[in-house]
């Protein structure tokens, strides 16, 4: 069950579609990577610290690279942005759960998109995905920003597996941070007590 819950939760990792195209980035308009320090993951450029819990595993940037199909994350960022796909800061997932977090950038092609039409599109993309939508009204605080999120839901093998994304846009991008659970894993309290604030 571990293997297919990790499948979904790749597919989750994917159910977001690139928009890409504008004008071109300057260092001080494009998001800037964060740094893990042993368990203690740390982005000031979104204010957040995440601090993981026992059982927990960052994935590296060599592993990110090999799911987005790049060679070296790093060096191939800024080519990365440029052709508009979501750029994955971080992940991590629980071992013993499959329980899963990931902070995520995309460019977008119309700049003055907002977030109510961003998760617009989400919300389509999760239910042609077939999934069913949670709306979640209102914002979150999590680091130095607001966030809006929409949330999902399915059940597979007997398990509710629930989605939460939540995106805030600043400078044409939107910054995504996705969190997938199911109802035997860790709860999403659980799993946001592990952001404070830089």
């Amino acid at each position: 069950m571990k293997k297919r819950i990790c499948a979904l939760l790749l597919c989750a990792v994917l159910l977001l579609t690139a928009c890409g195209g504008g004008s071109p980035l300057t260092q001080s308009t494009a998001p800037e990577l964060g740094v893990w320090n042993g368990n203690v993951f740390e982005n000031e450029y979104l204010g957040l610290r995440l601090t993981l819990m026992d059982g927990w595993e960052a994935a590296t940037d060599e592993e990110i690279a090999e799911m987005i199909g790049a060679d070296r994350y790093e060096d191939e960022f800024w080519e990365l942005v440029e052709a508009g796909m979501v750029i994955y800061d971080m992940m991590a997932n629980s071992m013993v759960t499959g329980a899963n977090i990931q902070i995520g950038y995309e460019r977008l092609l119309l700049r003055r998109m907002s977030v109510a039409d961003y998760l617009a599109i989400m919300a389509e993309e999760i239910e042609d995905s077939g999934m069913e939508v949670i709306e979640t009204p209102g914002t979150t605080r999590i680091g130095a920003y607001e966030w809006y999120s929409i949330g999902s839901v399915v059940r597979m093998w007997g398990v509710n597996i629930y989605g939460r994304y939540f995106v805030n846009i600043e400078d044409g991008f939107a910054r995504m941070i996705m969190i997938i659970y199911h109802e035997e894993s860790e709860s999403l309290e659980e799993i946001m007590a592990m952001f404070s604030s830089l």
